[in-house]
């Protein structure tokens, strides 16, 4: 049975899917393994002038063995990247040497990149750290650190863990996210709550952990004299964070930046779109005349 990844209804292989379409079966792979073995011992025993530089080769033997289980990576692959540490010494020599080591390289790396960018491997680095029963305590609430909780941050992230090491500091980014979050409507809740009571309340206090000093006083005040359509609030909201830290008034990152937004002005926005031509020669300064006034 298919599962589910996320809302956007990215689907996992099953594991016997999945292992049929990347891994080789137990007896190639273990003919792969003697076969890269049995060439990099060639390689010591004939080339012995080679044995101190093939204590720090560009493609290490463990790094080849992880790849005799890659299906995708053929035979001819895999003697390419043995190789390839005889190559790269002649790089500066032969053009032919350079040839054959860019195009081994290039050919081995895009089917590794599209292995641990797949989906499944994600999940299985995710699985081997994230137990699925940890908590974290959100005021009197409490949150399951699940793995699908993980594999969106990580999709939130778009990052490409290696190892599941890697997957720890993503956890504690998440957990970061998560409780500025909760502390972002927590706030905004509090706000409603008092403005309804006729307590006034100090606003910077209340987004500390998305601005500096006066910035959410600056912020509010270019929300307010830059106007945009609503077909352009994702621009709109991306010019006022360029501003804002070129300024230095913005404490939170990117994807902390586009929660805040979401959850204070409903704007969804899969990323901050980078500066243009038209932000540099024109909204900058427009932007800067406004906070002039202010100051």
């Amino acid at each position: 049975m298919m599962k589910h990844f996320n809302k956007k209804d990215k689907l996992f292989l099953t594991q016997e899917e999945f292992n049929n379409k990347w891994f080789c079966d137990a007896k190639n792979l273990a003919d792969r393994i003697i076969l890269v073995n049995e060439e990099w011992e060639y390689i010591v025993n004939k080339y012995p002038e080679f044995k101190e530089h093939l204590k720090r080769p560009v493609l290490p033997l463990k790094f080849v063995i992880i790849l005799t289980s890659l299906k995708p990576v053929t035979d001819k692959m895999l003697l390419d990247a043995v190789w390839a540490n005889i190559d790269v010494l002649y790089l500066n020599k032969s053009k032919n040497a350079a040839k054959k080591f860019n195009q081994t390289i290039t050919k081995i790396f895009s089917v590794f990149s599209q292995f641990i960018d797949t989906p499944e491997y994600k999940k299985m680095l995710v699985e081997k750290e994230v137990t699925g029963e940890d908590t974290l305590l959100l005021g009197n609430k409490t949150v399951q650190i699940s793995h699908n909780a993980i594999l969106q941050h990580i999709e939130r992230l778009k990052a490409n863990p290696l190892l599941s090491k890697e997957i720890l500091d993503i956890q504690d980014d998440w957990e970061n996210f998560v409780e500025k979050r909760h502390k972002c409507r927590i706030n905004g809740l509090e706000k409603e709550m008092q403005n309804d009571a006729g307590i006034e309340t100090n606003e910077e206090n209340d987004f500390i952990g998305i601005f500096k000093d006066n910035g959410y006083s600056v912020f509010r005040l270019l929300n307010e004299k830059y106007q945009s359509n609503n077909k352009k609030l994702r621009a709109k909201y991306s010019y006022l964070y360029h501003y804002l830290k070129y300024e230095d008034l913005i404490r939170c990152n990117q994807l902390e930046y586009i929660d805040f937004i979401k959850t204070q002005f409903g704007v969804e926005m899969s990323k901050i779109l980078p500066k243009t031509l038209k932000y540099e020669d024109d909204i900058q300064y427009l932007l800067a005349a406004y906070h002039k006034k202010l100051k």
